[in-house]
Parts: structure tokens; C-alpha cells; sequence
């Protein structure tokens, strides 16, 4: 579920990521809810991104689409038994390459995981690609981006909630309601009344 949270992420996803890591733990996996525009933000906390594609499930194509092939590191066709498999296949062949990716090619693996057909050429692929960050310093760069958008993210959290708590006690905030409501104010010249209360 990703209980209201934009991205397809639960609102405390990062913080979990955090703790597992601070645990010790080396592979922490984190599972997305579909494909989106919107629900690129997986790219920003996973080191490696893996898309699975499933033959005939009517989104491989609206996945090409959306825009969520490009942020795959490593691209999974499962159900590669099926008959749609072979060409769900080559349709992410051609994306990738009219594609550009700089320093790492995106590997395409076809999987059977009932079977565990295609699982160790998977597990390669995810360690060949952390290996890639390790050497190219991109790691280290993903590190200190994520580091910066979780204290971003906290302090807008923590000042957000001081806002409303002073907005309410004052009753700052039911005022703007109203004034919305009553189509005195438009709902950005109230947000900025309840920012900075003597804005004009």
C-alpha cells in the first residue's frame, strides 16, 4: 500500500531503508505498487532499480509509455514461458536502444521465477551493477543525494507541522477555510496568508 504517499512509496519508506541499512543489512528490497510518470521516486532511494515486465498483463506497453523504463538499472521479462514473452522481449530491446544511458548498459533478463529459471542471471545482474557504482563513484554520489533529500523532507515535515499546530490553536487556519470557501482568497493567496500571516 502506499498509504498516500506520490511515487507509489509509503511515506516512511526511506526512514525503514535507513534503519535496515544502519542494521548491517546489505540488500534491502523494496517493492513499488505499478507503473507510472509519477511513480519514478523508487529510482531516488534504490542503488538499483529493477523493472519487471510481465507478458499480457496490458502495461508492458504503457510502461514504455509512462516513462518507468528509464529509470530501470537491470529490465526483467518474468513469465518467459508465456507465448507474449518473445515479444514484450524485443519491444524493450528496441526502447533500449533508441535509449542513452552513460557508463552502464541496462541488462534485459528473462525470467521464470516459479521455476527459478533466469533467478542467478538476475542476481548477477543487480551485483555487476552495484559493483558499477562502487568503481564509477556513482554510489557515493547517490548516497549524499539521498542524504540531502531526507533532511529536506524531514525539515519540511517538522515545519509544516508547526505551522498548523500555531495555525490552529489561533484559529488561523478555519479563517483561510472559510475565506476559500466563501471565494475571497484562491487557495495559493491563502497558503501564503497562512505562511506569512501580514502577506497582503
Amino acid at each position: 500500500a502506499t498509504r498516500g504517499a506520490l511515487g507509489g512509496l509509503a511515506a516512511a519508506t526511506n526512514d525503514v531503508v535507513t534503519v535496515l541499512d544502519a542494521c548491517g543489512k546489505d540488500v534491502v528490497l523494496v517493492e513499488t505498487v505499478g507503473a507510472g510518470q509519477d511513480e519514478v521516486e523508487i529510482a531516488e532511494t534504490a542503488h538499483t532499480t529493477v523493472v519487471i515486465n510481465i507478458p499480457g498483463a496490458g502495461d508492458d506497453m504503457q510502461a514504455i509509455k509512462a516513462g518507468i523504463l528509464e529509470i530501470a538499472d537491470i529490465l526483467v521479462v518474468n513469465k518467459a514461458d508465456l507465448p507474449a514473452a518473445e515479444s514484450v522481449y524485443k519491444q524493450l530491446h528496441i526502447f533500449m536502444d533508441l535509449a542513452r544511458y552513460e557508463g552502464w548498459e541496462v541488462p534485459i533478463i528473462k525470467t521464470v521465477s516459479h521455476k527459478g529459471e533466469g533467478i542467478p542471471e538476475l542476481l548477477q545482474a543487480i551485483d555487476k551493477h552495484r559493483a558499477y557504482l562502487e568503481t564509477s563513484g556513482r554510489l557515493d554520489q547517490m548516497r549524499r543525494q539521498r542524504a540531502r533529500r531526507q533532511l529536506l523532507a524531514a525539515a519540511q515535515a517538522e515545519l509544516l507541522s508547526d505551522l498548523l499546530a500555531a495555525a490552529e490553536s489561533n484559529g488561523r487556519l478555519d479563517k483561510l477555510v472559510d475565506a476559500i470557501v466563501d471565494r475571497e482568497l484562491d487557495p495559493h493567496t491563502a497558503a501564503e496568508k497562512l505562511i506569512i500571516p501580514t502577506a497582503n
